[in-house]
């Protein structure tokens, strides 16, 4: 079952064409990578997908649903049913982990703060992290804050996970941790992935199937085997080069 289907969507910024009539189609419950060059409109499509921008044309259908019409209150219920990994992991550095964690929880629920710091620990033991509810972010390591960035994404069971270039900055170690940790998540939870990269090394690692994004459009699609394979010139060099 299809759960995100683009089509045809177009975006420009003061006349550079960013987006050029792509498409593509993620299916429920898959790991769907997303890699191109730096500048060739990855994080711009991640956009769209989750609607903190606006397309030029073209339509978003998720969950069924276009969201390029809705109205914020609308696409804000659309969105609760996202989780998102940010570049850099983009936590509160005055707040505790703890706090870090149940940060929606927090402020758009009614639930009891025992309630709360449970939920809290029981996602925090997903991702391998125990007894740092008081901590804050500068008392961890690189890898930590990727774990509890994702922790903070699942805290409300979204059924849709995004992550803008997860394993940026931390060492080839890690990065394989981490790419572990987002399949394992994704399987036990039941949950589809959306990874946005430009690192090879963990996109096949990662991915059910793997787009190629260049020119502002999708021009390879497929298995991880078959895009390392394949013979269009264009992939051929992205993914040799």
């Amino acid at each position: 079952m299809v759960i995100i289907r683009v089509f045809d969507l177009h975006k420009s910024f003061s006349g550079k064409k960013v987006l050029d009539g792509l498409n593509l189609a993620i299916e429920e419950g898959e790991t769907y990578v997303i890699i191109g060059r730096s500048g060739a409109g990855k994080s711009i499509l991640l956009k769209h997908i989750i609607g903190l921008l606006l397309p030029d044309s073209g339509i978003i259908e998720v969950f069924g649903q276009n969201i390029v019409p809705l109205k914020e209150e609308d696409l804000c219920k659309i969105r609760e049913r996202f989780g998102v990994v940010f570049q850099g992991s983009a936590l509160f550095d005055s707040l505790t982990i703890a706090e870090n964690v149940g940060f929606f929880l927090f402020e758009h629920t009614t639930l009891s703060y025992p309630k709360i710091i449970n939920r809290v620990k029981e996602v925090l033991s997903l991702v391998g992290l125990e007894n740092i509810l008081n901590l804050y972010p500068a008392s961890l390591s690189g890898g930590m804050r990727k774990r509890v960035a994702l922790a903070r994404a699942i805290i409300t069971e979204p059924k849709v996970l995004f992550y803008d270039e997860p394993t940026t900055g931390i060492d080839p170690i890690l990065k394989l941790e981490i790419d572990e940790l987002i399949k394992n998540i994704g399987k036990r939870l039941g949950i589809t992935s959306v990874v946005v990269t430009h690192d090879l090394v963990s996109a096949y690692h990662l991915a059910d199937k793997i787009a190629l994004l260049d020119g502002g459009k999708i021009i390879a699609e497929g298995l991880p085997s078959e895009i390392r394979k394949s013979k269009d010139p264009r992939v051929s060099q992205f993914v040799g080069g």
